[in-house]
């Protein structure tokens, strides 16, 4: 098959799971992005401190 067009792309069917299925899939997937979140935050704090002892390392005062 040379190209989909919209008709015959239209036609083909796509398996879905259960309803239930897909929003306990849905549910796991808002969960790991609320984790992922939280890891990215806290990167972020970690790398800010970690720019301010080395900068206070390089101008000589304590951390």
């Amino acid at each position: 098959m040379r190209a989909l067009s919209q008709s015959i792309f239209g036609k083909v069917l796509v398996p879905l799971p259960p309803l239930d299925e897909q929003k306990r899939l849905a549910g796991h997937c808002l969960e790991i992005r609320g984790q992922a979140k939280k890891l990215e935050t806290q990167a972020t704090a970690e790398l800010e401190s970690a720019k301010r002892q080395i900068e206070a390392i390089l101008l000589g005062r304590a951390a």
